[in-house]
């Protein structure tokens, strides 16, 4: 079969992580990616798991950054990916038409909370190891948190 639908790609990071919780993290990362034709990724930070599915994002340029200092602009990426310890205070303005992922929210839940207080339509989705921030102008403000128990022995 020679299918070049990109959920096709699961075998791929199937047989690229053996974890269940990171493979399924990662394969919904992917599937966000190709939903909403994402085009212009920032990873921020040192060894994002981002990096591990890029070479199935053909249509998405991904620019990598250690941190935010040097950042102008981060209204010109459809995608923000936060690696573990690099979301803080300084850096909580988003454009209407971005998600946000945010790994090891845990550590950064003070900070994602005052990103929920600011007054743009958004959802919040909340899996304890890492966020989502759906910044798109058609969604109403709405918050979820997902908590799995047992799910990936």
């Amino acid at each position: 079969m020679n299918e070049t639908n990109p959920y096709y790609a699961y075998d791929y990071i199937d047989n690229l992580i053996s974890n269940k919780k990171e493979n399924a993290y990662l394969k919904l990362i992917y599937r966000i990616i190709n939903y909403y034709k994402i085009k212009n990724v920032i990873a921020i930070g040192y060894n994002t798991k981002i990096d591990k599915i890029a070479t199935l994002c053909h249509n998405t340029k991904i620019t990598k950054v250690d941190d935010t200092k040097n950042i102008q602009n981060l209204g010109k990426f459809d995608l923000v990916y936060f690696a573990k310890d690099t979301f803080n205070n300084s850096i909580h303005t988003f454009n209407n038409e971005q998600i946000v992922i945010i790994e090891n929210l845990f550590e950064n839940y003070q900070n994602f909370e005052i990103v929920k207080k600011r007054e743009i339509s958004k959802i919040f989705i909340d899996f304890f190891d890492f966020g989502i921030i759906f910044a798109k102008n058609n969604f109403p403000k709405q918050y979820y948190k997902f908590y799995f128990k047992n799910l990936y022995k």
